[in-house]
């Protein structure tokens, strides 16, 4: 299983938001939390590696 970087970076804002208390974070955390969330449900594939090209 490879590495998708682009939800653990996703991870991590959450851990810098839920302890930053800035007014906002709630809102940055409504946002990620959905944008993990429509990760989950559109499969296991990772957003930020580029697609290949269907061998033929």
């Amino acid at each position: 299983m490879k590495t998708c970087f682009c939800r653990t970076i996703l991870a991590l804002l959450v851990i810098v938001f839920a302890w930053w208390n800035v007014t906002w974070a709630p809102i940055a955390l409504t946002i990620i939390g959905a944008i993990l969330a429509l990760m989950a449900l559109t499969g296991s594939k990772c957003c930020c590696q580029p697609k290949k090209e269907e061998e033929k």
